[in-house]
């Protein structure tokens, strides 16, 4: 197998699209489309969006490439002003035509979607005159599986916008629902759907989408295999996944592999992972409803993996994610990623006495690398575990297991009086969250903080009294009814 590298000096590129003969389609999240000559290896920036709101993981995802009938459907993130210092995330999908001289003709297919600073998906996936596409829950878990919103979905529409008739629910866009974050989407022989999606700390999962399914997030993750999640799937039909992983390897780019040009991967799933940083190929049985053994390559090689692509001669493409923020927030999950900017790798099938042998060699793995838990614990006093323990699920991935947060990105919690000052300042903070810029021991700031004003007032309470104790801190603890009369004097405003 031949490894090579076709494009280089990338910024967390997205999505691949390797639909038209001769070329790959790309995005990056910043907003930048781009298609690159498969010969030539030049690449040419074909659209800038200008309306596209990027940060951290949102900004301009899914993509995808009609050749047939010369159109290009993108999914991104956008801002509604809400204040000075605050804004809504929201979404859209659009189609472009593709002309000579770039795109035209925009036209909104789907507008105002829910969006959040999280989750919002994506991919988009072509099949003759029809389009599925996928919205994370955006943060709505507890409507992930209501039909009224379209959070936590997979939809299908026309390639005009329009509603099929035979979808089922009617007027609906909704096809599938109960997802958490699904970015892959591949249909199979037999007409199968197949889909990842990202599980908590828990439970990556690889789907058969089934019109009208119900895939049970937030009330199960990956199989029902708990009391919880047993008596749940007692009383509701939930479709159960094909495979799922814990600890998690971050199931992203999915494709069906349907080419002979690698006789042992015909009729396979390939997918990208970016925990795992690997390619799986998923051996499907005859039917394709069952997924019989897994192999592993390129494990910790190239690092993240975000997106693959399968071209018309059977080759892979493969994104990587290692400029994302993920790396940033938690580096002490990736030792050893590689450095430099992003870039696209190809596989291909070439005869070995061709092989570049300066290229890694292409194996199969023995064994899964171990993957280090995100649900990070410290050792502190009995009476701050509660505290620990939350400020791992909702707080760690950002600020980082020292609370020193990153550099120029994240704000520290140690040694700074927005933490051991003012008690109602910093409930305040928790409970509106923070957008726009902010000043934190001399230094500027400028990424959003969510709202955690769902979590109840004793669990605000351990969160901040652990973190006012922890990192080096000193300070008085808080108490629920402090953060009671705090949110009373918000909902007032």
């Amino acid at each position: 197998m031949e490894i090579s590298e076709v494009a280089t000096g990338l910024e967390v590129p997205w999505d691949l699209e390797a639909s038209e003969e001769g070329k790959l389609w790309f995005t990056e999240v910043s907003g930048r489309l781009f298609c690159l000559d498969l010969q030539t290896l030049e690449k040419r920036e074909i659209l800038k969006l200008d309306d596209v709101l990027a940060k951290k993981s949102y900004g301009l995802l899914g993509m995808a490439v009609h050749p047939e009938k010369g159109y290009v459907f993108l999914h991104y993130t956008f801002g509604i002003p809400k204040n000075a210092n605050e804004e809504s995330v929201m979404s859209r999908l659009v189609r472009y035509d593709i002309s000579e001289s770039g795109l035209e003709n925009r036209l909104i297919l789907l507008d105002s979607l829910p969006g959040n600073t999280f989750h919002n998906g994506s991919r988009i996936l072509i099949e003759g005159d029809l389009i599925y596409f996928s919205l994370g829950d955006v943060g709505k878990v507890d409507q992930s599986q209501s039909v009224d919103f379209l959070g936590g979905k997979i939809m299908r529409i026309g390639l005009d916008g329009s509603i099929p008739e035979d979808n089922p629910f009617p007027g609906n866009p909704v096809w599938a629902a109960g997802f958490r974050n699904s970015q892959g989407l591949t249909l199979g022989k037999n007409g199968h759907l197949y889909a990842s999606d990202h599980g908590p700390i828990n439970d990556d999962e690889i789907n058969l989408i089934v019109k009208g399914g119900n895939y049970g997030w937030p009330n199960v993750a990956g199989f029902c295999d708990t009391s919880e999640e047993s008596e749940y799937c007692t009383d509701h039909t939930v479709i159960e996944p094909l495979r799922a992983w814990t600890p998690t390897i971050a199931t992203a780019g999915l494709e069906y592999y349907r080419s002979k040009t690698i006789p042992d991967w015909e009729n396979s799933l390939l997918l990208a992972t970016m925990k795992g940083r690997s390619l799986r190929v998923l051996h499907l049985n005859t039917n394709g409803d069952e997924i019989e053994s897994e192999d592993i390559y390129l494990q910790q090689v190239f690092g993240r993996i975000r997106d693959i692509s399968i071209g018309h001669a059977g080759e892979i493409y493969l994104s990587t994610s290692n400029r994302d923020w993920h790396p940033r927030f938690q580096p002490w999950m990736y030792e050893g990623l590689p450095e430099g900017p992003d870039r696209i790798i190809r596989l291909r099938k070439i005869p070995d006495q061709e092989q570049d042998k300066s290229l890694p060699v292409f194996s199969l793995e023995k064994e899964p690398i171990r993957l280090l838990d995100e649900n990070w614990n410290p050792e502190v006093p009995a009476e701050l575990t509660k505290g620990r323990n939350l400020y791992a699920t909702h707080c760690l991935a950002c600020h980082g297991p020292d609370g020193m947060g990153s550099e120029d990105l994240i704000p520290p919690l140690a040694n700074t009086p927005w933490v051991t000052g003012d008690k109602g300042k910093l409930i305040r903070t928790m409970l509106k969250g923070i957008s726009g810029e902010i000043e934190v021991n001399g230094k500027i700031f400028n990424q959003e903080m969510p709202a955690f004003a769902h979590l109840q007032d004793a669990e605000l309470a351990e969160i901040l009294t652990f973190i006012r104790n922890q990192f080096g801190n000193k300070a008085s603890a808080v108490i629920p009814g402090e953060v009671f009369e705090e949110r009373k004097g918000l909902n007032r405003q």
